[in-house]
């Protein structure tokens, strides 16, 4: 059986393992002594749900051909958080601008602006359950007494509501909602950057 660790063929000489979560076991206590977890399980070609996960432990070692497993660091998520918090705070600031701009008719900007933060947020909600994975190492994130998951838990929510101000047009409520809800969760945000 090929064991493929992010993208590199392991040389993994098999002697007690007897099924496939012998092998994973062994491989994320290797992870865990890197700062690592998996984050991805392939069989010959078959991405393993996490509600199949502990069935497939049980799969013989000799019914698969090729195990694939995709990792992450903490240094690596700490990068990502690093990068988000360093760009929210130049972000904060283009939003507090938008009020100005809309009443200017400088509407491409603001939209700009606006386009720039739903990237920024995006990758921030696929980061989370990777902060969550490491809390060793991210639980002194807090903002308001608040873990970082549970802080941005309400940001849906809120830009539903900045979704429905953009779609329909409500400048007035575009400008309030970047201006004094979003801007000031970036600026707190932000101030993380020096916990990493």
């Amino acid at each position: 059986m090929d064991v493929i660790l992010d993208g590199v063929n392991l040389d993994i000489t098999i002697e007690n393992e007897k099924n496939i979560g012998d092998i994973l076991k062994a491989l994320e206590r290797e992870l865990e002594l890197n700062s690592a977890t998996m984050v991805e399980v392939t069989a010959d070609n078959t991405v393993i749900s996490a509600e199949k996960l502990d069935s497939f432990f049980e799969t013989p070692i000799d019914k698969v051909n090729t195990l694939e497993v995709k990792s992450v660091t903490a240094k690596e998520v700490a990068d990502v958080l690093k990068h988000l918090f360093e760009t929210f705070e130049d972000l904060a600031t283009k939003l507090e601008e938008i009020p100005v701009q809309l009443q200017k008719n400088e509407d491409k900007t603001a939209m700009n602006t606006v386009t720039e933060l739903a990237d920024a947020l995006s990758l921030l909600f696929q980061t989370i359950p990777y902060v969550n994975l490491f809390p060793e190492n991210f639980d002194n994130l807090t903002i308001e007494s608040k873990r970082l998951s549970s802080f941005v838990s309400d940001f849906p929510s809120l830009l539903e509501d900045f979704r429905k101000a953009v779609e329909s047009n409500d400048t007035v409520l575009i400008g309030d909602l970047a201006e004094y809800e979003i801007a000031p969760r970036l600026h707190q945000l932000s101030k993380l950057q020096n916990s990493l």
